[in-house]
C-alpha cells in the first residue's frame, strides 16, 4: 500500500526559461499518468510561473507542484525535496538545464531510478574530475593553486579552474587551441576577464589543444 499522499510524478529540475522549452516532455508525462513537478531556483519568478501554468494554452499548463530551492547545490536540493518525496511517488527525475545536473543525478540514484548516476553527474560537471577520470583523452595540464601561481612560468594558455556548478572558465583571446568558429570570450564572466589570472582560484596550465566531449552514459558507464 502506497504511503504517498498523491500519485506518481516526474520531477523536472530547471528554471523557467528552460522549463518553458520542455512542452513535449511535460505533456508526455501527463499523458502517461504522471504528475509533472517542477523544482526551480531563485532565478524563477514564481508569480510569473504560476500565471503561465494557469494558462491552458501554455506549455507549462498543468504543473502539479512547483518547489523553489535556495540553491542548485546537492546539499540544498535534497533536503528541500524531502516533503515533495512524501507527497508524490516519484518515478523519474530529469534535469532540463545544466545547473541542476548534479542534484538530479544524485536524487535519481538515491531513489533507484534510471539516470546518469551519482559519479557521472558529478564528474561531468567538473573539468578536473573529467581529466582525472579519463587521462588518456585529456590534454596535458597542471593545476596551480592560487598562492603558488606567480612563479610557475609555464607556457600555453591559462584557464581558471572552475568549481562544480560554476560558470565556464574565461579563456585567452586568440587561443591557438580554440576550434575554428568558436568565439573568444571577451566580456566579464563572473568577475574574471578573458585572459585574466582567475583571481584567487587555481589555474590550469595547458600546452595542448583543449577538447570537450560529451558522451552518453548510464550509471557511470562511458560509451
Amino acid at each position: 500500500m502506497s504511503t504517498h499522499e498523491s500519485g506518481r510524478a516526474v520531477v523536472f529540475m530547471g528554471d523557467l526559461v528552460v522549463l518553458a522549452r520542455q512542452a513535449r516532455l511535460i505533456r508526455e508525462a501527463r499523458q502517461r499518468g504522471y504528475a509533472p513537478v517542477a523544482v526551480v531556483g531563485t532565478g524563477t519568478d514564481l508569480d510569473r510561473l504560476a500565471a503561465l501554468s494557469a494558462d491552458p494554452a501554455h506549455p507549462l499548463a498543468g504543473l502539479a507542484e512547483v518547489l523553489q530551492v535556495p540553491d542548485a547545490a546537492i546539499t540544498a536540493v535534497l533536503p528541500a525535496v524531502q516533503p515533495l518525496l512524501r507527497r508524490h511517488d516519484v518515478r523519474g527525475v530529469i534535469s532540463v538545464g545544466e545547473v541542476f545536473v548534479e542534484p538530479a543525478g544524485v536524487l535519481a540514484d538515491c531513489l533507484g531510478l534510471p539516470g546518469a548516476g551519482t559519479a557521472a553527474s558529478l564528474i561531468c560537471r567538473n573539468k578536473l574530475l573529467q581529466r582525472t577520470t579519463l587521462p588518456e583523452f585529456s590534454p596535458w595540464f597542471e593545476v596551480v593553486p592560487g598562492a603558488s601561481r606567480a612563479g610557475t612560468g609555464r607556457p600555453g594558455p591559462r584557464r581558471p579552474a572552475r568549481p562544480a556548478g560554476g560558470l565556464r572558465p574565461p579563456v585567452r583571446v586568440g587561443d591557438p587551441g580554440r576550434p575554428a568558429g568558436c568565439r573568444p570570450r571577451t566580456g566579464d564572466q563572473g568577475g574574471h576577464r578573458a585572459g585574466g589570472d582567475g583571481g584567487d582560484r587555481g589555474v590550469i596550465h595547458m600546452t595542448t589543444p583543449r577538447m570537450t566531449a560529451h558522451s552518453p552514459n548510464r550509471k557511470g558507464d562511458r560509451r
